[in-house]
């Protein structure tokens, strides 16, 4: 299975139910400005990747708008789809899921 979270917010509730799972590849691209940005919660950075059967099942493209210093577009429609064949896409396909879910 493979669920793709793209909105302004990360889907932290997603990747903590999957998180330990390797069956399930969760990808959510998301508003962070370096923790700043709700949820406020660090597991939306780019460094989390999941945990022990799930290690490597977790994709974080987290995009910073404002924060410290930062002082960015919002991401538009060439930076989402430069995400996606860049990183979405060859991971999606290198895994092989079943079944996809689009949050």
């Amino acid at each position: 299975v493979l669920i793709v979270d793209f909105d302004v917010h990360h889907g932290n509730g997603t990747q903590k139910a999957f998180y330990d799972d390797s069956t399930v590849l969760f990808v959510s691209l998301h508003r962070h400005d370096n923790g700043s940005f709700y949820p406020l919660e660090p597991d939306a950075g780019m460094d989390y990747l999941g945990s022990g059967e799930g290690a490597g099942r977790n994709v974080n493209i987290p995009w910073a708008v404002r924060g410290k210093g930062i002082r960015n577009p919002p991401p538009g429609d060439a930076d989402f789809a430069h995400a996606f064949s860049e990183i979405v896409i060859p991971v999606a396909k290198e895994f092989a899921p079943d079944m996809v879910f689009i949050s």
